[in-house]
């Protein structure tokens, strides 16, 4: 046994753990909880621990804590990740109090349904006649009230009795258990045990079936269910989406505070200053030899990605629409402050000098002792000059890198291959743009669509797109011509469709 255990204080750990989130070294933190519930759990297992009740109830605080710093630290989903391994820990997996507080993180989080399922599997279990994972009497009594209080107030049944939902819980489970008895061959029954580990690497499950009536001739509560194998509907409501959207809002305002993305990027910076990263969309769509995109993205990645588009029908199109322009709209806002900074410094520059110029005219005898304080303040300026223009373009970085950065979590959310999540590796980001130019080949590929993708909608004009493209003030460099060309082409197409639009309007249609 770890003779640094053991003592088994979960309070040591935690406030260990809290001071290294108050300097923002999350991941010690976690490395902390990590390693003492490793070493706590093997100890309680194979260890000669005096009382083993006592140490169970360590490592449910340890479980419980641990699943809160994460929370703290706004990695809600490591810590729903928490809270499912601590589920299924071999000494504090039954307890209820573990449970119980994965119910209300999951409640307040807006998760209703989820967090039902985790009352369910709790108290009743799921596809099994083993019972829930929670025995202690006053836990599963304190379980059920605060199920039964979670129904009448998010669910909104405030008529519901616990009775009636025991009564409802019991009778759904009792439905399923048997459909399944009928629908399962018996040769791959397999043990109970090992189906009840099985059955907990579903979490959190949507699905949300009605229950029949009950004795009383009395509507029974809707409960959600991951033990139907009737149906495979999933139903979104207007509900689900307002969640969802809060949840997304949230996570793209706060992009800048997310430790994750701070310390991913400085560690790409090092001791240099911030650079803009590789963007996912160019201005102009590139020109595919083959509309399927395997010449682009390979035999394997094309088909998935076909597969996925035909799947979400214009779903996945129209949000690469939606980020396209907004890469656009963000590179001309960047232009423009560039821009202004620019002529800004320029205009007092020329009435510095004009003023010191005024200064040594007047100086007399003492020219030589102006002339090198005008120089030293000239110095200065033109320095203050750089150092102001450098944090623009560090501000430029940051916010191409946020935008990467939603881009980035947006995608992956609609499960498109080559985006598991946000990040800054260089080849991770060279097969993203790929499949990012794949997508803009789509979404141009129809001249139907030409009104809805075009620049003009976007509220994008023809200024910010020279911007887009990157052409700056003092023209483009013989490399680039191959590809000015092509973008000039787009353009002309772009302006050309919006002169035909604008004349069908005023013809009448």
């Amino acid at each position: 046994m770890n003779t640094s255990h053991n003592s088994y204080d979960p309070n040591v750990v935690i406030q260990a753990a809290e001071a290294k989130l108050a300097t923002g070294d999350v991941q010690g933190g976690q490395t902390l909880f990590q390693s003492s519930l490793f070493n706590w759990v093997d100890d309680a297992q194979f260890g000669s621990v005096p009382n083993k009740d006592q140490l169970q109830e360590a490592i449910a605080t340890l479980w419980i804590s641990y699943a809160h710093f994460l929370g703290k630290a706004k990695q809600f989903k490591t810590a729903s990740e928490a809270y499912e391994n601590a589920t299924k820990c071999p000494i504090s997996g039954s307890v209820g109090r573990i449970w119980l507080d994965y119910a209300r993180f999951l409640e307040d989080r807006s998760k209703v349904r989820s967090a039902q399922q985790v009352f369910l599997k709790a108290l009743v279990g799921i596809d099994t006649t083993e019972g829930g994972m929670v025995q202690d009497e006053q836990d599963r009594n304190l379980l059920w009230s605060e199920f039964l209080t979670m129904m009448q107030t998010k669910a909104n049944q405030p008529d519901l009795t616990l009775q009636g939902l025991k009564d409802a819980v019991q009778k759904e489970h009792t439905n399923q258990l048997d459909n399944i008895k009928e629908e399962q061959p018996s040769d791959v029954a397999g043990s109970s045990a090992a189906a009840r580990d099985a059955m907990y690497d579903d979490l959190p499950v949507t699905k949300r079936p009605r229950l029949d009536s009950g004795s009383n001739n009395n509507p029974l509560p809707e409960v959600a269910s991951s033990f139907s194998t009737t149906s495979r509907t999933h139903v979104i409501t207007a509900e689900d989406v307002q969640v969802e959207e809060e949840a997304l809002a949230d996570i793209v305002q706060s992009v800048r505070k997310d430790p994750l993305f701070v310390s991913t990027w400085m560690v790409m910076d090092g001791d240099g200053p911030p650079s803009i990263p590789i963007q996912l969309f160019a201005a102009a769509p590139p020109k595919l030899s083959d509309p399927s995109g395997r010449d682009l993205l390979g035999d394997d990645l094309a088909l998935k990605l076909v597969q996925r588009l035909l799947a979400s029908g214009k779903a996945i199109l129209s949000v690469a629409k939606g980020l396209w322009m907004l890469a656009g709209l963000t590179e001309e806002k960047t232009n423009k402050q560039l821009k202004s900074l620019d002529a800004s410094m320029a205009t007092n520059h020329k009435k510095l000098r004009a003023r010191l110029d005024e200064r040594l005219s007047v100086a007399g005898a003492a020219a030589t002792a102006v002339q090198t304080v005008n120089e030293l303040e000239l110095a200065n300026f033109e320095q203050e000059c750089v150092q102001q223009r450098q944090k623009c373009l560090n501000e430029t970085a940051w916010e191409s890198r946020q935008l990467l950065w939603v881009q980035q979590l947006l995608l992956a959310k609609l499960g498109l291959s080559g985006f598991q999540g946000p990040t800054a590796d260089a080849q991770e980001l060279n097969l993203q743009a790929r499949v990012c130019a794949y997508l803009h080949s789509a979404f141009f590929s129809s001249r139907a669509d030409w009104k809805r993708c075009s620049y003009k909608n976007a509220g994008i004009t023809g200024k910010t797109l020279d911007n887009f493209r990157g052409k700056s003030q003092t023209g483009q460099s013989s490399a680039n011509e191959p590809e000015q060309e092509s973008i000039t082409k787009h353009e002309h197409l772009c302006r050309s469709e919006f002169h035909d639009e604008s004349k069908r309007e005023s013809d009448g249609g």
